[in-house]
């Protein structure tokens, strides 16, 4: 059975901006957003020539992530994004700690990139010395919550 995660822009950013996006796939998980995000990440990204954009867009390419549709596309971006994980009844990845507050006082399970780093630590899909390394990068492109 493969978890259903609801990825935001906030922790997408993060994991490709500290060279983490291929931790999502390790973890097996089924990572879905709103067409939104993709948008601002994607879209928006390339208009302005963010190298991170096409890293981005190749996770959506090759179903890392996958957009789904909701019929709430006219409320705020974080709304949608807690929207879709209470429709799937999945956890949330969102650095963003206001829409993290947002989301756990609606009962969601909300992790961070660190959790996810965490996550594939205690399976040893990563070692010790990679969740080091994982958490410093973080750090050092300033991406913690």
């Amino acid at each position: 059975m493969h978890i259903k995660c609801v990825i935001d822009s906030s922790s997408l950013i993060s994991l490709v901006k500290a060279d983490l996006d291929d931790y999502l796939e390790l973890t097996g998980w089924k990572f879905v957003t709103v067409q939104d995000v993709f948008n601002e990440v994607v879209n928006l990204g390339l208009q302005k020539g963010f190298l991170d954009a096409l890293k981005s867009k190749k996770l959506f390419d090759a179903g890392v992530i996958t957009v789904v549709a909701i019929n709430k596309n006219n409320l705020p971006t974080d709304l949608q994004v807690i929207a879709l994980a209470q429709d799937l009844q999945a956890n949330l990845l969102a650095n963003d700690v206001k829409l993290g507050r947002i989301a756990l006082s609606k009962c969601l399970t909300v992790l961070g990139s660190v959790d996810l780093c965490f996550f594939l630590k205690e399976k040893k899909l990563i070692s010790k010395t990679d969740f080091g390394i994982s958490v410093n990068r973080l750090v050092a492109k300033n991406r913690l919550a």
